[in-house]
């Protein structure tokens, strides 16, 4: 007889981990690159926010992004990174186990993303833009990983598919050909 415990462990361990590991590494590895992206593009781009710059009551002169870039302004608000914490939770909508509620999950991990920075943008830290920019990147990423992580089972689907669709023609065809 199973001690209390394991029991206890089992039950716990099907709640806390109910996908497979290549599920769970993908989904580590889409919560790990866009924050560690979005963070790199912030270094990079040296974009001021909106409430720094002089238009807006900051001290800031308005550049563009080439600008801004070149003159290494020691700035870092594009893109959003608030906003890409709740956008990295995309990685969910392309685990396989979740195929049947992936819709309910972007619409739900969109609003998330999109409320986190909406918050920013009421205080003056993002434009808009900003928060559109981190939303495409961590989709983009977590889309790109999800075809690395699952090419095969991808593929199995394609071809299942177009089989299916090839032996749905071949009995059209052969309907055709014998009524004529």
């Amino acid at each position: 007889m199973p001690d209390l415990a394991s029991q206890h462990r089992c039950k716990f361990d099907k709640f806390l981990f109910p996908l497979p590991i290549r599920e769970i590494g993908y989904l580590l590895l889409v919560l790990a690159i866009v924050p560690a992206t979005i963070t790199t593009l912030k270094g990079v781009t040296h974009v001021s926010c909106p409430n720094d710059l002089a238009i807006f009551g900051g001290e800031l002169p308005y550049l563009n992004l080439w600008q801004n870039m070149v003159a290494a302004t020691p700035a870092r608000c594009f893109p959003a990174a608030h906003a890409s914490a709740g956008f990295s939770l995309y990685g969910l909508a392309f685990c396989q186990h979740s195929k049947k509620h992936r819709y309910q999950i972007l619409k739900i991990v969109t609003l998330l993303g999109w409320s986190m920075g909406l918050y920013k943008m009421l205080f003056g830290d993002h434009f808009f833009s900003h928060t559109l920019v981190s939303m495409l990147l961590s989709l983009t990423i977590a889309c790109a990983l999800a075809t690395l992580f699952f090419k095969d089972s991808i593929k199995a689907k394609a071809k299942s598919a177009s089989k299916k669709y090839a032996d749905t023609a071949t009995s059209l065809l052969g309907t055709e050909t014998s009524s004529t």
